[in-house]
């Protein structure tokens, strides 16, 4: 987890932008921001929708501390895990 949280590092991203990295259940693997309080629990509603869509574009949403966000889901690791970037 922590090889992962330093690879989406707040220090390698765009200010103001979030990277997180979820497994296939659902559950957030990594993170770029507040990653003690979110890793090992469930992406945001806004992160399951880029999953379960599948699209290449990218839609509205909210991250888990609720701030509304642009979101890009993309599956990594041969669909096992997914990144997201908002």
């Amino acid at each position: 987890v922590e090889s992962l949280n330093r690879l989406v590092s707040p220090a390698r991203l765009p200010e103001g932008w979030i990277a997180s990295i979820g497994d296939a259940e659902g559950m957030v693997v990594a993170r770029s921001r507040d990653p003690a309080r979110y890793v090992g629990h469930p992406v945001s509603a806004s992160f399951r929708q880029g999953m379960n869509e599948g699209t290449a574009r990218a839609f509205l949403g909210a991250s888990l501390e609720g701030i509304p966000t642009i979101n890009r889901v993309r599956p990594v690791f041969g669909f096992d895990w997914y990144l997201g970037m908002a």
